[in-house]
């Protein structure tokens, strides 16, 4: 006999609890003791009853998942973005599909798999970490990175200019540091769309300097990417085409109140001082010392910090890239190597006024 694939309407928080709640003895029991666990832990009870008798897809599971996720109250916004992203990301991982592969959706799961899906949500819910952190796998700009809970999992906005920036700054054969790299997925990107430069990952943490390691090895890249212990440019060896960074941005008093999910990654990572711009403004003053006359320096700094860094120096002719106008702040800047002497100048000048 033919079952009909399941919905999630048959699965709801406490089905059947009308019916059972009209009988007596433990049906009716068991029922109302469910009304006392909270919505994420009824709903996973009911999908793991239903997957023992009813036929379960691919696409079930994800829709599972996008449910628990959403009643577990869990923040996707620094792991894949929705609730729904993660849960179908999560249920490919946790049955060895091939990703984005949605041929697949429509495809039937045992019993087994269905458990080993849930169980996944489970821990995603309990842990409150990235789903990246329980796949030690991120994807990024087209490539699979290793990471962990040692490094933020990768999310930077860089990316849709990473080719117009080597284009801009880094000349055939040319070299490019990544501070604060972290898993090295920026400079390893890099390297990756240019088989012709080198790239140096500067990072002060051990533990993501042996992330970005275990990525120089996974991707080949060990003749042209080297991983090295730095306070920002501190140990820089020699002198860069172009400087790139998604250094920490975020205010401390910011930094505090965030979910659990951003407090389960690294707080160095994150936390740049009281404004947001102690590592930046930091790391500004230390780039010209390093870069060829001709390079640059391009830096993530998130919306916010963008908008006090251009009101803080309005003279400066920062390069801004996205969605406003390049004069008008966003997320994401360059300065090239005259620009840098004009925000040093600029910086000297606050620094006289405010002592």
């Amino acid at each position: 006999m033919t079952q009909t694939p399941i919905t999630i309407s048959d699965a709801r928080p406490n089905s059947g609890l009308h019916e059972a709640a009209q009988g007596n003895g433990d049906g009716a029991h068991d029922a109302i003791r469910s009304l006392a666990l909270p919505d994420w832990q009824s709903l996973l009870a009911d999908y793991m009853e239903i997957a023992q008798t009813r036929h379960t897809t691919v696409r079930d599971l994800v829709r599972y998942g996008t449910s628990l996720l959403k009643a577990g109250g869990v923040v996707c916004d620094n792991s894949m973005g929705t609730p729904f992203a993660d849960a179908k990301y999560l249920v490919f991982w946790s049955l060895r599909l091939p990703y984005f592969e949605d041929s697949l959706l429509g495809a039937e799961v045992t019993p087994q798999e269905v458990q080993r899906a849930l169980r996944v949500f489970q821990d995603r819910i309990e842990r409150r970490v990235t789903a990246q952190y329980l796949t030690n796998e991120a994807y990024y700009n087209g490539y699979y990175f290793y990471v962990d809970s040692r490094v933020l999992t990768p999310r930077s906005i860089m990316f849709p200019y990473f080719k117009e920036l080597l284009h801009t700054f880094v000349p055939h054969g040319g070299r490019v540091v990544d501070v604060c790299a972290g898993s090295g997925c920026i400079g390893l990107t890099l390297a990756l769309l240019r088989p012709d430069i080198c790239v140096d990952l500067l990072e002060l943490s051990d533990g993501a300097l042996e992330v970005a390691k275990i990525n120089i090895a996974r991707f080949k890249l060990a003749a042209r990417g080297r991983a090295v212990r730095s306070d920002l440019l501190a140990s820089a060896n020699g002198s860069y085409d172009l400087v790139i960074s998604n250094p920490p941005y975020v205010g401390s008093s910011v930094c505090d109140q965030q979910p659990l999910e951003y407090q389960n990654e690294p707080r160095m990572a994150l936390d740049g001082g009281h404004d947001g711009l102690a590592l930046v403004e930091r790391l500004l003053r230390q780039a010209p010392h390093v870069l060829n006359p001709a390079g640059g320096v391009a830096m993530e700094v998130g919306y916010d910090a963008g908008r006090l860094l251009a009101t803080r120096h309005p003279g400066v002719p920062f390069r801004w890239w996205g969605e406003p106008p390049p004069e008008e702040p966003s997320g994401v800047f360059s300065l090239g190597f005259e620009a840098l002497g004009a925000w040093q100048q600029a910086d000297r000048g606050r620094e006289v006024c405010e002592s």
